[in-house]
């Protein structure tokens, strides 16, 4: 068994994921064109680490978008069946992406409001890494909430004459929540023990 290590270039963040020994990786990247260079530090080491990170995504693939609405919301949520600790958001749209949101409920009560991206850009979608974990508890239910601008008034792609649905490529539209997860060390091999998980739950 390895490990893949990860090192962020903020603040010198590790996270780990495990990996077989037998099998291939292939690293997939997109990078933001900035006229400059940038470092990547991924590598393999083989010490056990403390803690585990898995990435779980909350998706609505049935979205439907309607022609020359400027405003449409769409929704996604995702309920964990056990205690864990949020580190990271990813949220990821396409050009229709207008704003998004992460909020966390507590027996149909909003708790909290993790993370709200005012201003969605298709061009600069980040890891929104947190200084401490927050904690999740069982039953929790965390809420995504996506506004997507089908209308003229979106420069970044006016073509409000069609009804948009999910797919993969950019003219089409998604709407996925990621979080990144972590898990200690024993947790993660009980959970694991009986067959091996994918890396995206």
């Amino acid at each position: 068994m390895q490990w893949l290590l990860q090192v962020s270039r903020w603040g010198g963040e590790e996270n780990t994921r495990r990996i077989k020994t037998s099998l291939s990786v292939a690293l997939h990247t997109q990078w933001n064109r900035n006229n400059g260079s940038d470092l990547d530090r991924t590598s393999f080491c083989q010490a056990p680490p403390k803690k585990i990170v898995k990435t779980y995504r909350i998706s609505n693939r049935r979205i439907r978008i309607p022609m020359n609405h400027p405003n449409h919301i769409e929704t996604a949520t995702r309920t964990f069946h056990k205690a864990t600790s949020i580190r990271a958001f990813l949220p990821h749209m396409h050009f229709r992406g207008k704003s998004i949101k992460y909020e966390l409920f507590r027996k149909s009560e909003v708790i909290q409001t993790f993370l709200e991206v005012p201003r969605h850009d298709f061009n600069w979608q980040l890891r929104y890494g947190l200084k401490n974990p927050i904690k999740v508890d069982p039953v929790d239910k965390i809420k995504v909430t996506g506004t997507l601008d089908n209308s003229m008034l979106n420069l970044a792609y006016p073509i409000p004459h069609e009804v948009v649905h999910w797919g993969d490529q950019s003219d089409d539209e998604m709407l996925i929540g990621y979080l990144e997860f972590e898990f200690d060390l024993n947790q993660f091999e009980k959970k694991n023990s009986s067959k091996y998980r994918d890396l995206f739950a």
